[in-house]
């Protein structure tokens, strides 16, 4: 018959087993483990930016990120993690230029749709005349 002072005691050790592979895991390198890391940051900063509204103020960043993004999940599913990881940070840093680019144009724009090279530029006003100065150096 086991004793009971032994029984409380199994559910601790297994639950230090587990964290301490968790901790084993996750700093020694495993690939995996840190593809499923990049993954659920580069998915956290696209959704971020997606929510500030880069979707429509910066739509070639978030698209990017966007791409960036699925094709990480793609090559994750093929456990290509050293790819995944690298498109993952590609991502996430194409998110950020989004998030940016956008926090820029609600900020400094009022949120205004525009591309810049179709802004129409201020006609320049022309240059007033000198006044003309008729200096007589004979006269005292």
């Amino acid at each position: 018959m086991r004793n009971s002072a032994t029984r409380p005691l199994l559910p601790l050790k297994l639950a230090l087993a587990v964290t301490g592979g968790m901790l084993v895991l996750s700093t020694s390198g495993c690939a995996a483990a840190r593809a499923g890391y990049f993954l659920v940051n580069a998915e956290r900063k696209y959704h971020s930016a997606l929510e500030q509204g880069a979707e429509d103020r910066a739509p070639y960043e978030a698209a990017l990120a966007g791409a960036y993004l699925e094709k990480a999940k793609e090559e994750d599913g093929y456990c290509d993690f050293g790819v995944t990881e690298k498109l993952c940070k590609r991502s996430m840093e194409m998110s950020a230029k989004a998030l940016t680019r956008s926090e820029d144009l609600t900020n400094g724009q009022n949120g205004e749709k525009f591309v810049p090279e179709e802004r129409e530029k201020e006609p320049e006003k022309p240059a007033e005349p000198a006044p003309d100065l008729d200096i007589d150096l004979d006269d005292p």
